[in-house]
């Protein structure tokens, strides 16, 4: 959300300011919390690249480059620490780390309560779909999708092991976003056709595509491991983490209060105040 608010920021704003960064990010995520009136919040910050996967995989994200100089790069900054520091004043839970990717605390979060307490994780990263549990959604916001469990069962055609046939799918397909190099002329279909074949040990058959996958297999099993969310379950120092964060978070007693000081803080932005309303409503469920 927020790398969405710096986009819409930058885009309208030539100044670039970090507190147009954080009132976008508000309003974004105002709106987004209304479609679902929670009980608690946690908002997941990262700084960089994963140490656990760079562990791994050495040159992971190793194609994004940052310029320090960048003002934009300095706003952003800005806004996220801001943020960070804020979000807890306002009765949510705000997690930042460095080298701990949002994507591996909200797998710890979504463990940790499903299926007990429904919950939604919030992403329009599709990575996130390894973050899905029984009673625990994904919403995409830019498309305006809600995908559940039998969901994603649906698009990986496994109900049984859904997580493996995901990770195994895209271990052979790779990631470039993330500079993860999978197998050369690998799509979704042909990935996801011998993923079933490779989980249920069945026979991949005599082609070149089969063939290229027995030579590959220690690739596929490093891509999994990178992609793979599921380690932080036994991590103590990442649940300890999340354990403070959660005793960082403050009761709002007075939310009108808080929600006037914050729009103060940012340059008393009217259509900021305006969305007081949306606050009220949320901080009035949080637990």
């Amino acid at each position: 959300m927020l790398h969405r608010a710096r986009y819409v920021s930058v885009k309208n704003d030539p100044e670039i300011d970090w507190k147009y960064f954080v009132t976008r990010f508000l309003k974004i995520l105002l709106g987004t919390l209304e479609k679902f009136t929670p009980i608690g919040v946690y908002i997941y910050f990262d700084r960089g690249r994963s140490i656990h996967r760079r562990k791994i995989l050495e040159s992971y994200k190793g194609n994004r480059q940052k310029d320090e100089n960048d003002p934009t790069e300095i706003a952003y900054g800005e806004a996220r620490e801001f943020l960070h520091k804020t979000l807890p004043e306002l009765g949510i839970i705000s997690i930042l780390e460095d080298g701990i990717e949002a994507d591996d605390f909200a797998y710890l979060i979504g463990y940790r309560y499903s299926p007990d307490i429904p919950g939604v994780h919030i992403s329009d990263d599709k990575d996130w779909y390894l973050n899905i549990f029984p009673n625990w959604h994904l919403f995409r916001t830019q498309a305006n999708e809600l995908i559940s469990w039998e969901d994603f069962c649906t698009i990986v055609g496994d109900d049984k092991n859904p997580r493996i046939m995901y990770l195994l799918i895209r271990a052979m397909v790779g990631d470039k976003s993330d500079n993860i190099p999978g197998l050369r002329g690998f799509g979704w279909e042909t990935a996801k056709k011998f993923a079933s074949k490779i989980l249920y040990k069945k026979d991949l058959g005599a082609s070149s595509k089969a063939k290229m996958i027995e030579e590959n297999m220690s690739l596929i099993r490093r891509n999994i491991s990178v992609m793979n969310t599921s380690w932080v379950i036994h991590n103590n120092e990442i649940i300890n983490i999340v354990k403070t964060a959660e005793q960082n978070k403050k009761k709002v007693n007075q939310p009108l209060v808080s929600w006037t000081s914050l729009t103060k803080e940012l340059g008393g932005d009217p259509e900021l105040m305006a969305t007081w309303t949306k606050y009220n409503k949320l901080v009035r469920n949080l637990e």
